[in-house]
């Protein structure tokens, strides 16, 4: 079982399909070795209250911007060579931010990959989480995003969606990254930290 205490100079990466347990495991761990967390949905948030959208063109440039303030963050950690955790349904394309960042500050990368629970099951969190989200005021315009993506007009669950989802799963979009020592989060111990 893998265990993160006295990590020098490492990347956590929590990856998988959204509702997948990132932001929980993110917090047990910075709850037992204080690492901070990193998590492009609070830049997204940010940007998407901040500026707002009406169109998928203008919800992308945002998303955009997001990504870029967020890769600044952790490469402003890195300089400071904090252990830090990063979470976010990353893909391939993230690849070549983790590797400059393995190979300019010399930092381990670990990779947790949520892939242990099976996909109905994560829809179904997603569900619960999203209608908790829907009328949250922190995420409002985002709130109007899952609305239309997720649900038709007559509340009824975009079925299209959901498929594309569960194909990315099936086909490991999310959990397909490569590093030092990657690891299913069925491997985690979060047991009480060891003296």
């Amino acid at each position: 079982m893998q265990r993160f205490e006295n990590l020098n100079k490492t990347l956590i990466i929590i990856s998988g399909i959204s509702s997948s347990g990132k932001t929980t495991y993110a917090k047990k761990i910075n709850e037992l070795y204080n690492y901070e967390i990193l998590s492009l949905d609070d830049y997204k948030e940010y940007y998407y209250e901040k500026y707002g959208f009406v169109s998928e063109i203008e919800r992308k440039n945002l998303w955009n911007l997001a990504k870029k303030t967020y890769i600044a963050e952790i490469i402003a950690n890195c300089r400071q060579n904090k252990t830090i955790i990063v979470e976010y349904p990353f893909d391939t394309s993230w690849q070549e931010v983790f590797d400059y960042i393995k190979n300019e500050y010399n930092y381990d990368i670990y990779i947790i990959n949520c892939n242990s629970r099976n996909f109905d099951d994560i829809w179904n969190s997603r569900e619960d989480r999203d209608s908790i989200c829907i009328d949250r005021p922190k995420c409002l315009t985002a709130s109007k995003y899952i609305k239309g993506v997720l649900y038709e007009n007559n509340g009824k669950l975009n079925e299209e969606y959901k498929e594309k989802k569960r194909m990315e799963y099936i086909n490991n979009k999310y959990t397909s990254l490569n590093g030092d020592y990657v690891i299913s989060d069925s491997k985690i111990d979060f047991g009480t930290k060891l003296k």
